[in-house]
C-alpha cells in the first residue's frame, strides 16, 4: 500500500522515488538511478518510435498542424509553427484500476 497523501496534490519525482523505494524496500539511490535511466531510455525511443508498456499504456509522438491563435490583448494573431507534443493512451488495465471503485 502506498503512504498516505493529500488528494489533489502532485507526485513530484522525489515523492515517485520515495513510493517506488518504499513498496520494493529498495534504496533511494537505487530507485533514482533506475528511474533516470527509464526517462533517458524512453526519451530516445520516442524519437524515432512509440513507447508501449504492456498494462500501462503507450507513449507517442504526434505532429500537430501550423495554426493562427489569436492573443486578445494586442487583439493580433500570430502563428504558432509545426511541433511534436508527447501522447498517451492508457491501456485497458491502467483505465480500469482508474476506475475502480477502491
Amino acid at each position: 500500500m502506498l503512504y498516505q497523501r493529500e488528494k489533489g496534490t502532485i507526485l513530484n519525482k522525489r515523492e515517485l522515488v520515495d513510493q517506488v523505494s518504499y513498496l520494493s524496500r529498495e534504496n533511494k539511490t537505487t530507485v533514482n538511478l533506475i528511474l533516470n535511466t527509464f526517462f533517458k531510455v524512453a526519451m530516445e525511443t520516442l524519437k524515432d518510435d512509440n513507447l508501449k508498456i504492456t498494462g500501462f499504456g503507450t507513449f507517442y509522438i504526434q505532429e500537430q498542424k501550423e495554426r493562427l491563435v489569436k492573443i486578445p490583448s494586442r487583439e493580433t494573431y500570430t502563428k504558432i509553427p509545426i511541433r511534436k507534443v508527447v501522447k498517451f493512451k492508457a491501456g485497458k488495465q491502467f483505465k480500469e484500476q482508474i476506475n475502480s471503485k477502491e
